[in-house]
């Protein structure tokens, strides 16, 4: 192995180290990305509302997001700062299913609106303190 260098990204504590690159022998580069479990998990209530609002703010410590519609509409839902529509969403939740964010979308936001005002949403969200 050649030469090794350690550098944080998204590293609040500069204690430990996101992101390690290095370099091989033969000039390639090669980077090491250590993922983090959670270490908390809150939960929360959305009241289903036909007004569409960002139930769930971005966090860039988030690592998993568990969405459960236990309400007796249908609920859209858009992983951006746009309202969702029953025409222009990303997922939609009927009553009774639930949904998990891959890993990769954890970190973004979530609107929501609902097809009526009946009944309510429950969430987890689980972050890296």
């Amino acid at each position: 192995m050649g030469s090794y260098g350690d550098f944080a990204q998204n590293d609040a504590t500069a204690t430990s180290r996101n992101v390690a690159t290095y370099n091989e022998t033969d000039g390639s580069r090669v980077q090491v990305v250590r993922e983090h479990s959670a270490t908390a998990i809150t939960h929360g209530t959305w009241t289903l509302s036909v007004t569409g609002s960002t139930v769930i703010s971005a966090d860039v410590q988030r690592v998993g997001m568990w969405i459960v519609n236990t309400g007796n509409a249908r609920v859209f839902l858009r992983f951006d700062t746009t309202d969702p529509t029953s025409a222009i969403h990303h997922w939609y939740l009927d009553p009774g299913e639930r949904y998990e964010m891959p890993y990769w979308g954890t970190e973004l936001p979530v609107r929501m609106v609902a097809q009526a005002a009946s009944g309510a949403l429950t969430y987890a969200l689980a972050t890296v303190v």
